[in-house]
């Protein structure tokens, strides 16, 4: 079992890791809204609105990605948390 100070720094580490990674998933996102936002309405070209398009919605599933993550990755953290508090 590791020491209660030991656990203590070990899991602002995790809590920490895991914000700045839902972070970079939404930086990623905002960059890909903006990219697509940029394709759409400056270049009015048709091949390029459908990258606008394409970007806009792969800035959607990258932001629901690092949401799905985000709370997947807290709920395991919370129950190995808990099990190692009963164990």
């Amino acid at each position: 079992m590791i020491a209660s100070k030991e656990h203590l720094i070990h899991d602002r580490r995790v809590r920490l890791a895991n914000i700045r990674t839902f972070l970079a998933f939404i930086r990623t996102s905002i960059a890909c809204w903006g990219l697509g936002a940029a394709f759409f309405h400056l270049l009015k070209r048709h091949p390029y609105k459908d990258f606008g398009l394409f970007f806009i919605g792969l800035g959607f599933v990258i932001l629901f990605w690092g949401i799905a993550e985000f709370v997947f990755v807290q709920k395991h953290y919370m129950q190995d948390v808990e099990g190692d508090e009963k164990g």
